[in-house]
């Protein structure tokens, strides 16, 4: 029960490392085709000078080039501490990560990027997604990309002691996700579909850019703005910062002795997680049954997928993650001593005792504590709750406080607009090159591809061979999808948008194929053989 995420993440785009942006550019890819394209992207020297480089930015940075090039450092030690994780080999990602004092950096860098999605974004969303739809993607996915890192990392008690103060931080962002998640969640429209017409008219949507999905953790509209393939994306994005959210809560909790006192404090007392863990495991909202057949789907590895009848009773990772935590919450000496418990928090724990079966606890045998621990107590009365003292010193965020602090958001999204998305024809074809240049060198490719993944189609089959798929004729079904989604009818196909198909193009499964044909008669283009 106490492993790291072993599954890589999406696969993301290599930001330009020229030698103006990247100090490290004469080594930047001398890992990249070494002699083992299994030991991943990057090689411990690469990856401590890449750490060694990462800087805290203000939100108006966010999109330059500066920040575009940290991006794809962030991107290629988000793989490497992936593979190292999932092959149980030396972490040095962590370990530089740890050395060079960083993590409280990608803390901060992590709540920038949300800042300036919820301030900056849609203010901006319709003109950059017509100027510069790839550096969008980009900045939308950077978040997704921190959670993870901070996810894989955070398993280790000396990463977690080492962001110090900026758990406070990490907290509160991690309870913003949870509520997100407990609130908002909801499946995309292809799977709530009911009938075939629906579910060609919900793929035809998102190939198209339109709905297919709940927001991002805002306005609807504003998520449809967000991302430039669609609120199907932004949806994908927000729900994979969720699950990371989920696992930062878990390993947080297990080093609560160590925790600093505001951060344990900002969890128990402030956010009340608890109560946000009991709502999560009550609603669950990473299931959902396809209305047209009504088999179960599930999100997991960044997709909705269906379940196959002999893994139905598999818990989910997220769901045992958040078993975990609840299991820690009830029974952790220092957490109980300061948690009280009310009519209304008794009731909640005590309605999740109907889910902790024979099937659940046999999959995670420790959950015969959090049993007890619910049993003893509803058949005790509820204590009465002790007075709150007349001052009370809680440690506050500081890095979110700082960011905002003075901040006029219109004169961020006009500035960046003008710049930032700005670039010329030539730069995002260049950028186009760079993101096939990594995606075709046979650590990465080995790295997507994953066990029997497709391998061997360049960029394109790396990217789709993401979940393992092997399908040649599949994956070329995927990158068209995508390439309808990035353009509307008419568009060029040699714009610079034209890699941001490959981009996401995994995660679809062989069972919509039907409408996926209907998206290509929709478009006037037959799909590939």
């Amino acid at each position: 029960p106490h492993s790291p995420p072993s599954e890589p993440p999406p696969p993301g785009m290599n930001i330009n490392l020229s030698a103006s942006a990247d100090p490290f550019a004469a080594d930047a890819g001398a890992g990249l085709d070494g002699a083992d394209p299994a030991a991943g992207p990057l090689v411990a020297p690469e990856a401590e000078h890449f750490a060694e480089a990462l800087e805290p930015f203000p939100v108006a940075a966010v999109a330059s080039d500066r920040w575009l090039a940290q991006h794809g450092w962030l991107e290629r030690l988000n793989m490497q501490a992936h593979v190292n994780a999932a092959q149980m080999r030396d972490e040095f990602v962590m370990e530089a990560l740890v050395l060079h004092d960083k993590l409280r950096v990608l803390v901060h860098d992590l709540v920038a990027t949300e800042l300036w999605r919820e301030k900056v974004l849609p203010r901006l969303a319709k003109a950059a997604r017509r100027q510069d739809s790839v550096r969008l993607y980009q900045c939308v996915y950077h978040e997704a990309v921190v959670a993870n890192l901070l996810e894989v990392c955070l398993f280790h008690r000396q990463a977690c002691e080492a962001v110090g103060d900026g758990l406070v931080d990490l907290c509160d962002w991690v309870q913003r996700r949870l509520v997100w998640l407990a609130s908002e969640a909801e499946p995309p429209s292809h799977v709530k579909a009911r009938t075939p017409e629906e579910l060609r008219a919900a793929l035809v949507a998102e190939a198209r850019g339109g709905g297919g999905g709940n927001s991002s953790g805002g306005d609807a509209a504003e998520a449809e703005d967000a991302d430039p393939a669609g609120r199907a994306q932004a949806e994908a994005i927000a729900m994979g910062c969720a699950m990371s959210a989920c696992s930062i809560l878990r390993f947080v909790l297990d080093f609560a002795d160590a925790l600093p006192a505001g951060a344990l404090g900002r969890l128990v007392d402030t956010h009340d997680v608890l109560m946000a863990v009991c709502a999560l495991l009550e609603r669950r909202p990473w299931r959902a049954r396809r209305g047209t057949d009504g088999a179960e789907v599930r999100f997991e590895g960044g997709s909705w997928a269906a379940v196959a009848d002999s893994e139905r009773h598999r818990l989910p990772k997220v769901e045992a993650q958040l078993w975990l935590c609840c299991l820690t919450l009830m029974t952790d000496p220092a957490i109980r001593r300061r948690y009280q418990f009310t009519d209304f928090r008794k009731a909640s724990l005590v309605r999740l005792r109907k889910y902790l079966n024979e099937t659940v606890v046999d999959q995670i045998p420790p959950l015969v504590g959090l049993q007890r621990a619910i049993d003893e107590l509803s058949l005790t009365d509820t204590p009465a709750v002790d007075p709150k003292p007349a001052y009370v010193l809680e440690q506050l965020p500081e890095i979110r406080d700082a960011l905002a602090r003075g901040q006029d958001w219109a004169a961020i999204a006009r500035d960046q607009l003008g710049d930032a998305f700005a670039a010329s024809e030539a730069t995002k074809r260049a950028r186009a090159a760079e993101l096939a240049e990594l995606y075709a060198s046979k650590p990465v490719e080995a790295l997507l591809a994953g066990p029997g993944g497709a391998g061997g189609r360049g960029a394109g089959a790396g990217a789709a061979g993401a979940e393992g798929s092997g399908d040649d004729a599949w994956s070329q079904q995927g990158e068209y999808v995508l390439e309808l989604r990035f353009f509307s009818p008419g568009a060029e196909s040699g714009s610079g948008a034209a890699p941001a198909a490959v981009v996401w193009a995994k995660g679809r499964a062989p069972s919509v194929q039907t409408a996926f044909e209907a998206a290509g008669a929709a478009a006037g283009k037959p799909l590939p053989p």
